[in-house]
Parts: C-alpha cells; structure tokens; sequence
C-alpha cells in the first residue's frame, strides 16, 4: 500500500512540475528576449571568426569564448524556436542543480521525512527569488550556478578532483569560480588545482579548435585585452559602452560602494538614482573599496581553512566543506567587478546549509535570524513586491548585496555551529526535548 501511494505521489508532483513547467514557458515567451539575443550574436559571429568582443553593441557580449559554445546550435533557428529551446535548457540544468544539491543532505533528511519536506520549502522560498531572476533575464548563469554547485557538493564529498573540474569548467565560463583556488591552495589540494587547470583550460581553448578567428588571434586574449583590461583591484566596472560605474544593476561590493561614496549628478536614465550617503574623492573612495575586498577575501579564506575541517566532527565534515564552497559562492558575486542579480542564484548554497542546520532541530537564534533577513532583504525588497521606482531605489543602495554579504555571515555562523557539535547528536537531543 505504501509503494502505492508513492508511486501515486511521484505521478501527481510530476504532474504539477509539468504544468509548472508550462506555465513558466509562456511567461518566458511573453517577455521581452533580454541576454538571449546577445549570446546568439556572439556565437553567430564566432562562427565567422569575427570579433565577439565589441563595446560599440548595445548589449556586448563580455563572458569567456567558451561561453559562447552552447549557442552555436542556436544560430539558425527562428527567435521563437530558441527562446523555447533555450527556456528547456535553463530548466534541465536548474533540475540538474536541484537534485544535486539535495541529494548532498540525503543522509540526514531521508527522503520521506518531515525534515526533508520542510528543508525543500525554505530552500524554495528564500533562495527560489535568486533562482527566478534568471529566468526573468533569460541568462545563462544556470550554467554557471550547475558547475558551481556541482564543484561545492564535489568538495564537501571530499571528491577533490572532481570539484576542481567543475571549478575549471565554471571558470571557463565565467572567470569568478576561480574563486575556489582558495580552498584548493590552502588545503593543499593537488587533484583539484590538476582537475581545474585542466578542464579549465581545455574549455577555454576549445573554441580555438571549433571557430577559430580569421586574424589568428586566440579567443581568450581576445577576451582579456577587451574585458579586462581596466579591471582593477579597489575599483568598479567601468567600460565604456559595457559597464557603467554609477549603474545599479552592478549589485558587487565595489558596485553597491561605489554608488554610496560618489556624487553621480542628476541621473541620465532611469538606472541612475542618488544613492550617495557620504562623498569621497577618488583616492578615498580607492581605499575603502580595495580594504572592502581584502577584507572579503581574508574572511572567505578564513572560512576556508584546513584547521575548519580537522575541528569538525566527523560527521560534520561534508557539511563544514560545504561551508567553505558557500563561502567561496558569496564572494563570486561580491568580488566579481558586475554581478547582477541573475548572478546572486549561488547564494543558494548558504541558504541550503542553513535551512539544513534549522531543519535537523538547531535553535540557534542567530542562525535563524540571518535566514530570516536573507529572505526579507532578497525577496521582499524586489520589484514585485514594492514596485518599479522603490524597487530601483533599494538597488541602488545594493539590496542584493548586503543579502549577499548576510549569506556569507550566515554560512560563518552556520560553520561555527558545525563545528560545535555533531548535527545527529543535536538531533536526538532536540527529538529527547519534545518528548
């Protein structure tokens, strides 16, 4: 009777996630066509073996050669036809991101528990608004967010080479999980800096292989010498006809600081809004936005510490290693020199630790407070909720940001109570209370 009813249950929750699906698809229609087109170009042009890289377009392409592989089968559809395949694509690999963050908790949320159903719902609700905005802005960064979250889980499995080829596979994408070189270099992994360096520059150079210019030129120089070029430590964005300084889709550190400490005048569009809340020259603004970073990545290197790991329980560690990835996912977006908010789905990694943690019976108010203020701060300031003009307003003051700077607070804290006590002992202490 029971393998009936699951077998009745699985029918009508795959029911549900079709017309879910469904729904979500012709959303994804009526909206505008947003990143699409400019991924289609770069790929149609890669083809020719012309420039990608050009700051004259009016949405230039500024991601790794590499990125631009998966459009390649694109470029000879019609518009419907790709946006349609490419709605399919975002949904497999949001799928394929799911189930392998999930499946990390399995041992201690058994499939059928309560814990486990509660575990789902806070994931969904606090991290699902992360999760919509790429959808919203039909972007490639559940790529992204697939390789990142199969590195974290790879890792916090204690599978190192595994986690430095989806580290080296997500850099090739975009350059920020070159993040988890920290927690390889400090723990003296060899299989993962191998793994990475590896699958890393094999992606990388792939479209050399596939498309190569007509000028002999490597994609990847190409790359450097345009997009990052005047890339600099204690400095924002800006490129012109790229990234604006004062813009407030740039929800980095550097980005949301900047906007607070410079005087940007009367606004020129409506992605412009004062926000300034004290005014500082060029040289003081430098120096709080480079100590800002440096203090950023002391913490997340602090966060990543072999000592972390060897003062865990043991059947702490998974979870303590997953801290670390978490960690390294804050400080993707953070450090990144733009990140907008389809890049902040990696905060589902915090959020997931510590819905765990909530979930196996921990009280920590702390804890549940900094998810309570993730969730407020990240979903209930969107424009949805609040409208278009206080909605921009909150951006520019960096509402994503800051949720992104409590998430990595929260994965600190989460990783402190780890380290405590084992997650069964506070179990059973909790199930002993209740009765």
């Amino acid at each position: 009777m029971r393998r009936v009813t699951r077998s009745v249950g699985r029918i009508v929750w795959f029911g549900l996630a079709l017309v879910v699906a469904a729904v979500g698809l012709a959303v994804f229609l009526r909206k505008g066509s947003s990143e699409l087109p400019v991924y289609v170009l770069g790929a149609e042009r890669m083809l020719l073996g012309s420039e990608i890289y050009r700051t004259s377009d009016l949405k230039p392409f500024t991601y790794p050669p590499f990125f631009a592989l998966p459009f390649i089968g694109l470029v000879n559809l019609s518009v419907t036809v790709q946006r349609v395949v490419w709605y399919c694509v975002t949904v497999l690999a949001l799928v394929f991101t799911w189930r392998r963050l999930v499946r990390l908790f399995e041992p201690d949320l058994p499939a059928a528990s309560r814990a486990r159903r509660v575990f789902i719902v806070l994931l969904a609700v606090v991290g699902g608004r992360h999760l919509l905005a790429i959808f919203e802005n039909q972007s490639h960064d559940m790529l992204v967010l697939g390789c990142t979250v199969a590195a974290s889980v790879a890792w916090a499995r204690g599978q190192n080479g595994r986690a430095g080829g989806w580290a080296g596979l997500g850099a090739a994408c975009k350059a920020t999980p070159l993040l988890f070189a920290v927690p390889f270099l400090l723990q003296r992994s060899g299989r993962a800096l191998l793994g990475a360096a590896l699958v890393g520059a094999a992606a990388t150079l792939l479209p050399d292989v596939v498309a190569p210019r007509t000028d002999g030129q490597l994609w990847v120089w190409a790359w450097i010498e345009t997009m990052l070029a005047g890339v600099r430590p204690g400095a924002v964005a800006d490129l012109s006809g790229t990234w604006a300084a004062g813009s407030i889709l740039n929800q980095s550190l550097t980005g949301t600081l900047h906007r607070l400490t410079t005087d940007v005048g009367a606004p020129t569009s409506v992605w412009d809004v004062h926000a300034t809340i004290v005014v500082l020259s060029p040289a003081g603004r430098r120096g709080v936005l480079l100590a800002a970073q440096l203090l950023l990545v002391v913490g997340v290197a602090w966060l990543c510490r072999p000592a972390a790991v060897r003062a865990a329980p043991a059947g702490n560690v998974r979870y303590v290693r997953l801290a670390q990835a978490a960690a390294v996912a804050c400080g993707m977006v953070l450090l990144s020199p733009m990140s907008s908010k389809s890049h902040f789905g990696v905060l589902l990694l915090p959020i997931a630790l510590a819905a765990f943690l909530v979930c196996r019976g921990c009280r920590d108010r702390a804890l549940i407070a900094g998810l309570a203020l993730v969730f407020v701060i990240g979903t209930l300031t969107t424009k949805g909720v609040v409208g278009s003009r206080l909605g921009n307003v909150l951006l520019a003051y960096g509402s994503v940001t800051w949720t992104a700077v409590l998430a990595l607070m929260l994965t600190a804290r989460a990783q402190t109570l780890l380290r405590r006590a084992p997650v069964a002992a506070r179990q059973s202490r909790n199930q002993r209370d209740a009765k």
